[in-house]
């Protein structure tokens, strides 16, 4: 990590820097790091082409999970407790949307091949673990609170089910650019609002209000280089 990214201009060693085409706006590369986290945690659950996948949270790491997943050649479902979280899910590559907890039984029968975890709710988290097949995987992308009371590890045991952590990501990097320059997801979907660089602070209250449904983003006036 490298501090002081809320100013004009930064230097960066070589070995951080990857070249992408002049054609790809800089407000979906900025998407880059987080996607290659959803993918890492798309890749930690093995998810394949035809896979039918469960993400629950839409916030924003769950939107990025939801395309990283698509970009598999998933069948990806959402679920959130806001409708139009939900709705932003759709939109950007989810097949079936639904409210955390609205499952009917014919939907638990039809098992999904995989979920990931990206709201950090434990009720969303069970939920998980009810949805996806017998010996199925869930990939816990969120930061569920340490201790937290409640999570049906009983259900773990009886489905035989693979639950794995993902932390940031490995080799994923590239292919997160990949996926943002094939231009096949919007990602002008995913930004909520944008701030420049004086209004940082509105920026972080907005995101902090919990009320924006995708990506807070500061940009910086577009200016060549000196």
């Amino acid at each position: 990590h490298i501090d002081g990214f809320f100013q004009q201009y930064f230097d960066f060693p070589a070995a951080c820097c990857r070249p992408v085409d002049s054609s790809v706006r800089p407000e979906h590369l900025a998407f880059a790091e987080p996607l290659a986290c959803a993918l890492h945690a798309v890749n930690r659950a093995r998810v394949a082409a035809g896979d039918r996948v469960l993400v629950t949270g839409c916030g924003p790491m769950g939107l990025l999970t939801i395309i990283a997943a698509a970009a598999k050649g998933a069948d990806v479902t959402c679920v959130d407790l806001r409708q139009e979280a939900i709705d932003a899910g759709l939109r950007i590559g989810a097949k079936t949307g639904k409210r955390i907890g609205a499952f009917a039984a014919a939907d638990i029968d039809q098992a999904f091949d995989a979920a990931i975890e990206a709201s950090g709710a434990v009720p969303a988290f069970n939920q998980a673990l009810e949805a996806v097949k017998k010996g199925g995987t869930v990939s816990i992308l969120s930061n569920l609170q340490p201790g937290a009371s409640g999570i049906d590890i009983h259900r773990i045991m009886l489905k035989e089910l693979m639950v794995v952590g993902s932390f940031q990501f490995h080799r994923e990097f590239d292919e997160a650019l990949a996926v943002i320059a094939q231009g096949t997801f919007d990602f002008d979907a995913l930004i909520a609002r944008q701030f420049g660089l004086s209004q940082t602070r509105d920026a972080f209250a907005l995101a902090l209000s919990g009320t924006a449904v995708g990506k807070v983003q500061i940009v910086g006036a577009r200016a060549p280089c000196p």
